[in-house]
């Protein structure tokens, strides 16, 4: 029979063991407990930090592309002469800090000396002085660059991807741009257009003050994929599709792809 003395360090080391077992239980818990937390607590100040920076993008696009849109209706109307045109540019641009460059692109008129077009273009440099370039001049060939041929396909204001204007800006840039009707004897007629400019700069000094954690970071990019900002920054102006592959998993990227223009 064992003594009193052995039954007893026994049941001490069975209360010890069941005892740590029951801490390491309960300290398991809490670090679990804690670590849920933290992670809600990280996202919740993602999914905050992301509508702040998405709002503030939004209000940019809306304040530039209210303002081209404000000046297009003012040109259909007043049918004001070309000095008068490149003095309303100029004013809409200083008056706007977020607008890197402008124009109103018209149509070339039949039978007029003006056979080239109109095409002023005023843009701000990286000490805010306000310069000028002829788009009709040259071999800029405004009628062919993408934001002028899409306004007047579509009839619609609208957006440009991502791109570098040679010849122009000289800086990569996004570009709104709304058409001008005017009428002639009761007829809509295409006058020509009006166009604003953001740095793809500017876009990325805004997104970069969204911190995501230590190593996190934002980035904006178009419907069709193309990059406008990103880190490291030789990524932007090409497609997400250049860096997202899964063989074994082709329709993945589209499905992140689409649950992020989805929010």
């Amino acid at each position: 029979m064992p003594s009193f003395s052995a039954v007893s360090h026994r049941l001490i080391f069975w209360v010890l063991g069941a005892s740590a077992s029951l801490f390491l239980l309960i300290s398991f818990y809490e670090y679990s407990t804690a670590q849920y937390f933290l992670q809600e607590q990280i996202k919740t100040k993602a999914h905050l930090a992301k509508a702040d920076m998405v709002n503030r993008v939004n209000n940019l696009l809306h304040n530039v592309s209210e303002s081209v849109q404000t000046t297009a209706g003012v040109l259909s109307v007043a049918r004001p002469n070309n000095h008068s045109i490149e003095k309303l540019i100029k004013t809409v641009l200083s008056e706007h800090n977020d607008i890197y460059g402008m124009t109103v692109a018209l149509e070339p008129r039949s039978g007029s000396i003006e056979t080239h077009g109109f095409a002023p273009y005023y843009y701000r440099n990286e000490n805010g002085t306000i310069h000028y370039v002829d788009l009709a001049k040259g071999s800029y060939n405004y009628r062919e660059q993408d934001w002028y041929k899409k306004a007047v396909e579509t009839g619609r204001a609208s957006w440009s991807e991502p791109y570098f204007d040679e010849g122009g800006g000289e800086i990569a840039m996004v570009t709104y741009t709304a058409p001008i009707y005017i009428k002639e004897q009761g007829t809509k007629r295409l006058a020509g257009v009006v166009t604003a400019d953001i740095a793809l700069s500017s876009l990325e000094e805004l997104v970069s003050t969204l911190a995501i954690g230590e190593n996190g970071f934002a980035y904006l990019f178009t419907r069709k994929g193309n990059i406008i900002t990103h880190s490291p920054p030789d990524r932007v102006m090409t497609n997400i599709s250049d860096y997202w592959q899964d063989a074994e998993h082709p329709n993945r990227l589209q499905d992140v792809f689409n649950g992020m223009l989805n929010g």
